[in-house]
């Protein structure tokens, strides 16, 4: 582990959450020292992402319901779970798995200093990897 990075316990709820606003920021003017703390975080984080991704699309072909054409049912854009007891159990063990990551920490300063605007829920994201 080099300087600068932590090794942490997160929860895939977490990991997920805080990717989401990483790569959110990726096309947005940081300063370098941010900028390059977003894509060592992505890069540190794309595996557990895919994995969590892999396993959360199994579990929709595996708990939707499917119309005579054998698609999996969508309506109103949600997908029409056959067991939601099942699927909520098994969705709540999913994004409570923890995974050990090693994440590059964000001086706090750096951030304020830039021209983002982050909503609460975003900065609470981010907080895992903000030191002051």
């Amino acid at each position: 582990m080099s300087k600068g990075e932590n090794s942490m316990q997160l929860s895939n709820e977490k990991i997920v959450s805080l990717f989401s606003v990483l790569t959110s920021l990726k096309g947005v003017k940081l300063p370098i020292k941010v900028s390059f703390a977003v894509k060592k975080n992505i890069l540190k984080m794309e595996k557990v992402v895919a994995a969590f991704y892999e396993e959360h699309n199994n579990m929709i072909e595996r708990y939707c319901e499917r119309d005579e054409n054998n698609k999996i049912k969508v309506q109103d854009g949600v997908y029409i779970i056959k067991n939601k007891e099942e699927w909520n159990r098994d969705i709540k063990d999913l994004l409570e798995i923890e995974n050990e990551v090693d994440l590059h920490l964000i001086e706090l300063t750096d951030l304020l200093n830039s021209n983002i605007e982050l909503t609460t829920q975003e900065l609470n994201s981010l907080e895992v990897i903000l030191k002051e």
